[in-house]
């Protein structure tokens, strides 16, 4: 059921946000906000070790006894970085949106940190769908390769 457009009847009534709700909310904020601090500091770890791998010279003794180079590693921790930087702009912009929400009282800061926390789940869904066909499609070369060895 599309409750986002589903009319409530009577448009004098409206969403009520109790003490209970807010301090609750107020809560969110304050956890949303530490793991994002806490997710902004490991991506930038995440991305230094990204320019690092990728500064790596060719023929350096570390990319020796890899089986691949040590600049392709640098390009996926990169990559990986640039990509988790979209969820903790979500939820940085959540909390912002919650506490000015909170402190003025504003329907529609509530709406936009809403919208942004939408996002957010969205975003993180659509990585975990990425992530479980990679998963699979792994999978299934692996085994398509342990099959034609066999024969």
């Amino acid at each position: 059921m599309d409750y986002a457009n589903q009319d409530l009847g009577n448009s004098s009534q409206s969403l009520e946000i109790n003490p209970a709700i807010s301090s609750y909310l107020e809560e969110t904020r304050k956890w949303m906000t530490f793991l994002a601090v806490l997710g902004y500091i490991c991506v930038g770890f995440l991305i230094l070790a990204g320019l690092f791998m990728s500064l790596i010279p060719s023929d350096s003794l570390m990319n020796a006894n890899m089986p691949f180079k040590a600049r392709y590693v640098g390009i996926l921790y990169l990559s990986l970085g640039i990509v988790y930087l979209f969820p903790l702009n979500y939820m940085m912009r959540f909390s912002s949106s919650i506490k000015n929400a909170l402190l003025m009282r504003d329907n529609d800061l509530l709406t936009k940190a809403f919208k942004n926390l939408r996002s957010l789940f969205k975003f993180v869904g659509i990585l975990a769908i990425v992530g479980i066909l990679f998963y699979v499609i792994m999978i299934i070369t692996l085994v398509i390769m342990g099959v034609a060895q066999i024969f």
